[in-house]
């Protein structure tokens, strides 16, 4: 007697792993899409094969975030107001300005700084820092790159000043989230402040169409409690704060800071 396959909603697998790809949730798409009875593991079907294959065309890897073109915005006052706003801002500003209060100058590293409006701003607010940027996009670096060595004539990084890593909203499209630790054990081993953002949840939930983003820069999206555990995991033995706006925000202190001005957190009236 010959082998009949058991039955299998094809349709519903891939609806599932399209509503998926509308929340952000790509990487979880991919495993919906894996999820097959065994028969269909042995003999893959090609509707979830090909839907795999385009969803694999369209994920930002590191290569393409290192030289695609297109992320070089012109900053603008609306831009700049639109960042001033922001939960990441108000939070790395009130970090300078506690130590500038006690005549420190600390040094800002900042992974992935988009189109350069965090040093802009916080310069525009009359906060004193020195800066330093890890670029994870060459074109953009290029296109942006006169704004940082603007502040970096200005001001020169002191040996002893206090330092705050910054990682904003850039998790949520690594491949490997331990990458930010990477990059703070290279750059600052013993950064005085960690800062971590992430969008709470779906960036847009109003996405109806995946194919419409262009790209998947967006490989995870995370409730509270996952963001909490991917990066507490990360900085064991720093003690944080959390704050939740339509972005979500970790602000970690390094228990052995020298510096007493930083190690209280902040309570923040949101406008986000």
């Amino acid at each position: 007697m010959s082998y009949v396959p058991p039955s299998f909603n094809t349709q519903a697998c891939v609806d599932l792993a399209e509503s998926l790809l509308c929340a952000d949730e790509t990487l979880m798409a991919l495993k919906v899409l894996e999820m097959v009875p065994s028969y269909y593991r042995d003999n893959p079907i090609p509707k979830l094969e090909d839907l795999k294959k385009e969803i694999h065309a369209k994920i930002a890897t590191a290569a393409f975030y290192a030289t695609h073109k297109g992320f070089e915005l012109t900053v603008t006052d609306e831009h700049i107001n639109k960042v001033g706003d922001s939960l990441r801002s108000m939070l790395i500003g009130q970090d300078i300005r506690e130590l500038n209060a006690i005549s420190r100058v600390p040094h800002l590293i900042d992974m992935g700084p988009g189109e350069g409006i965090l040093p802009v701003l916080l310069r525009r607010h009359g906060l004193k820092f020195t800066y330093q940027q890890i670029y994870v996009n060459h074109p953009t670096y290029l296109a942006t790159r006169h704004r940082f060595e603007q502040i970096e004539r200005e001001e020169p990084m002191a040996e002893d000043s206090p330092v705050i890593f910054v990682a904003t909203e850039i998790i949520e499209h690594l491949h490997d989230e331990r990458e930010i630790a990477y990059e703070m054990q290279r750059t600052a081993p013993k950064a005085d402040v960690i800062h971590v953002s992430t969008p709470l949840h779906t960036f847009n939930p109003n996405v109806k169409n995946w194919r419409d983003i262009g790209w998947l820069g967006h490989l995870r999206a995370y409730t509270p409690r996952e963001f909490q555990d991917a990066v507490l995991k990360m900085f064991k033995g720093y003690e944080f704060a959390y704050y939740e706006s339509t972005v979500q925000h970790l602000r970690l202190v390094n228990p052995n800071t020298r510096f007493d001005a930083i190690k209280k957190h902040y309570q923040l009236e949101m406008t986000q």
